[in-house]
């Protein structure tokens, strides 16, 4: 990137992918009014959710962010990819975890098997009582290993276990995403929750959101990207930059790999304040 800076003469704005995330909100035409004005509105809680990272932010402008809490360990995505291979779905991740929890919901709830006993699982919401706005998905983990060993040793393992565990680890996993987000948006009057990440293409997530919302937050503005700009990709880069990136002379940069997604603020990212 140095090297195009200097041949081209183009401008190289240093981005830190995780904060970026959160700008693939801001590329939809759905958040561009007639007056190319954005139409979320200020304050708003962030939600970057990923295969490593689980982290609140408050936005009060398109520039001046706060990092507000985390992930004191694994992330939510880096369960769901656990759990896939736990389950036989190898490294499909979320989306084998989702299509298997889609299969339990049409079979319908509670399904025969259930209620003959087969599979009565309950996983931990983890921190979800917590008043922090920290995160932890290794204990839920350690207790979806524990649920796949008993089912085996009971010689029960089949598809509907099977999908029926993929099921309750997405319902765990988003009733504490969102039960987390919707306490960190009261405690500082947003008006706006953003999602974004990964994890953020999770359809039984937005889902979750969406019910909240009109059930308990009807003022609250739900935006999320499209579900191609949710991964890794180009395009929100490019959104960051625009929206917030400051160029930088090129023989000052260089990469900085273990740089923090709680400080939002430096001489490469543009200082927020």
């Amino acid at each position: 990137a140095k090297t195009f800076a200097m041949v081209t003469g183009k401008p190289l704005i240093p981005v830190n992918h995780v904060l970026a995330h959160m700008y693939a909100n801001f590329i939809n035409d759905k958040q561009i009014n007639e007056s190319n004005k954005l139409t979320i509105t200020f304050p708003a809680i962030s939600l970057v959710v990923s295969g490593g990272h689980t982290e609140l932010y408050l936005m009060k402008s398109v520039k001046d962010v706060q990092w507000l809490g985390g992930t004191i360990d694994d992330a939510a995505g880096e369960a769901f990819d656990k759990t896939a291979r736990l389950l036989g779905f190898e490294n499909r991740g979320g989306i084998a975890i989702q299509e298997a929890a889609k299969k339990y919901q049409v079979s319908g709830i509670p399904s025969a098997s259930l209620r003959a006993g087969k599979y009565q699982g309950k996983l931990p919401r983890p921190m979800i009582n917590d008043e922090t706005l920290s995160f932890s998905f290794s204990g839920l983990k350690t207790a979806i290993v524990r649920e796949t060993e008993k089912y085996k040793t009971m010689k029960q393992w089949n598809d509907e276990t099977i999908n029926a565990i993929a099921f309750e680890v997405q319902e765990a996993i988003a009733d504490v995403l969102v039960e987390k987000t919707l306490r960190s948006a009261r405690q500082y009057n947003a008006k706006s929750i953003l999602l974004s990440g990964g994890v953020a293409a999770n359809l039984r997530l937005r889902e979750k959101f969406s019910s909240k919302l009109d059930a308990r937050s009807p003022k609250l503005a739900l935006h999320v990207p499209l579900i191609d700009l949710c991964t890794d990709n180009a395009v929100y880069i490019g959104s960051y930059a625009y929206f917030r990136g400051i160029p930088v002379d090129w023989h000052r940069v260089s990469a900085q790999p273990d740089l923090s997604v709680e400080e939002c603020s430096s001489s490469y990212l543009g200082n927020a304040s």
